[in-house]
């Protein structure tokens, strides 16, 4: 079954009671000082069945974190990217991302997942990915086991019930920073944080040129300054980093928009139509008109 999710404004879930276990973070858990020093947002643990899916819009201000215990899920990027998570990966997304459709693996009848989201602010989970990854996780049994714990302890209202689970999530925390990149510095989170604002604004306001110079002036660094960072952080110039916005996004308009070819370029700030359509072919290796051509002769859509 084909689903337009462009007309999604804002998080889709559809899960069935039936063939599901789903537990979600309370608000007393997420607010407890370890989680709410990670800067948790929401999280939970679930076995999804074939029902299940949910849709994540783009720019959405926190970042996504799903690690797979058990079966196989599979992610799909607004892009048409296919990301399959096996038992032990892990998919994260950066809050700056593109949307992104999440559901079972057809060939599994179940995903066990453990999810959380931060907010963008977070220095605790702060994605080295501008968009999304796959990481690898161990010890998926000593991480689901923990987690389940913290469910369980809010049910022992006991006086240790609330030390109980500030040290439980402490101990989920470590075992899940074990699989992240190792971003300890705190003048590395601090840029990196100061990064994720540039990039959402530059995503907010595609259509404007963005110069070295604007870039530079909209973050408060130096020129030189802000290349060193993008380079060590995304391995990218931040010229790159702009350039692969735009054509991610006039990809999407290309596929699932009817507008003309001229009114993306003008949509993403390009001056000529030439300079666009070289942009785009040097990225996807095919010109913007006959990506159109493509589509409008039925190969298949990105979403599902």
């Amino acid at each position: 079954m084909l689903r337009d999710f462009s007309k999604f404004t804002k998080e889709i879930v559809v899960e069935s009671k039936e063939d599901e276990l789903k537990k979600h973070f309370s608000s007393i858990e997420v607010e407890a000082e370890p989680f709410s020093r990670a800067r948790v947002k929401q999280g939970g643990y679930g076995i999804c069945g074939p029902k299940f899916w949910l849709w994540r819009i783009p720019n959405r201000g926190f970042h996504v974190f799903n690690l797979t215990l058990s079966g196989s899920g599979k992610i799909i990027m607004e892009d048409g990217t296919q990301v399959f998570l096996p038992e032990g990966k892990a998919f994260v997304a950066s809050a700056t991302g593109q949307g992104h459709y999440e559901a079972v693996d057809p060939s599994c009848s179940a995903w066990e997942i453990l999810w959380l989201t931060f907010w963008e602010d977070s220095t605790y989970f702060n994605p080295s990915c501008d968009d999304f990854e796959v990481l690898d996780f161990l010890n998926l049994d000593k991480i689901r086991e923990t987690a389940l714990s913290i469910f369980e302890e809010e049910t022992n209202k006991d006086k240790n019930n609330e030390e109980a689970i500030e040290h439980l999530e402490e101990l989920l925390l470590i075992y899940l920073s074990r699989g992240l990149p190792n971003t300890t510095s705190a003048s590395a989170k601090y840029h990196k944080i100061k990064l994720n604002s540039l990039l959402k604004t530059v995503r907010e306001n595609l259509d404007k040129p963005w110069s070295l110079d604007e870039l530079s002036q909209n973050i408060g660094y130096s020129k030189s300054h802000l290349t060193r960072l993008c380079l060590e952080i995304y391995q990218k110039t931040p010229g790159e980093i702009v350039k692969s916005m735009k054509m991610k996004q006039a990809k999407i308009l290309i596929q699932n928009s009817s507008e003309t070819i001229e009114r993306i370029s003008d949509m993403l700030g390009y001056s000529r139509l030439s300079s666009f359509s070289e942009a785009f072919k040097s990225s996807f290796g095919i010109s913007p008109r006959n990506l159109r051509k493509s589509y409008s002769e039925g190969k298949k859509k990105v979403f599902i």
